[in-house]
């Protein structure tokens, strides 16, 4: 069985600087990952690059062992992006629309089949927010905003999930609920590649792996083993799950 998500010596600059420089890491099936960094250490681009959103300067990523380039089955990839600019004015869009394109991977409101309608509010559910279906997508808050954008990453019961800060803005129980969930579909044998500042709550609620970024990889390994004072990239050391991949074999 292939990984699910492969970067090898994956670079990518933007306007003369790079933002990621010779990045290596393998993610395989059912896998919880971490991935944690300072600011502007690449986190948001690596997950992007995945998704064909940003160029590569070099490198290569293969997505359930086919090269990106020939991968067309994105209805196995759900992403909640850091970052969304809600459309207003002339084009309101209401919650329970934004989740629905989780379903139809476009961006025109989803048409609202029963079918539809019952994963939506399913997905809303889950996340603790059905009184937020009808409401237009510009009147959310900050935390509201991103509890949506999971369920839309959600609603499609996708194999991989790319979350990117999936928990900014939002206050400790919302945070807390939120990783009870994301522990319960990994324990349905889904994969996770989560973005994070920091590993309180996801330690105890079944992550598996961690990924320290800045430019480069620098560390890789086990939630408890993360260093107090992470490597520079220039001293950065990572080992790619071997002890995962050893310990399913076994």
């Amino acid at each position: 069985m292939p990984p699910v998500l492969e970067w090898e010596e994956v670079s990518v600059g933007k306007a003369g600087r790079m933002i990621l420089e010779a990045v290596s890491l393998t993610v395989e099936e059912g896998e919880y990952l971490a991935l944690i960094g300072p600011n502007g250490a690449g986190k948001s681009t690596l997950l992007r690059a995945a998704l064909g959103l940003v160029p590569l300067a070099a490198g290569r990523i293969r997505l359930f062992g086919e090269d990106l380039s020939r991968f067309r089955a994105w209805e196995r990839l759900g992403y909640a992006p850091q970052r969304f600019a809600a459309p207003g004015g002339g084009f309101p869009l209401s919650v329970e629309e934004l989740v629905g394109m989780g379903l139809i991977r476009s961006w025109l409101p989803a048409p609202f089949t029963s079918r539809v309608r019952a994963r939506v509010s399913e997905a809303l559910e889950l996340l603790g927010i059905p009184h937020l279906a009808r409401r237009p997508v510009h009147q959310l808050s900050g935390g509201e905003l991103q509890r949506v954008l999971v369920a839309r990453a959600l609603v499609s019961g996708a194999d991989l999930l790319l979350l990117d800060e999936p928990a900014a803005g939002v206050d400790r129980e919302t945070r807390e609920a939120m990783f009870r969930v994301f522990e319960e579909i990994h324990g349905e044998g889904r994969t996770l590649v989560v973005v994070c500042h920091g590993l309180e709550g996801l330690v105890e609620r079944g992550l598996q792996r961690v990924a320290a970024l800045d430019r480069t990889l620098v560390w890789c390994g086990l939630p408890l083993e993360v260093p107090d004072h992470l490597p520079s990239p220039e001293e950065g050391v990572c080992h790619h799950g071997q002890e995962l991949r050893a310990e399913r074999r076994a």
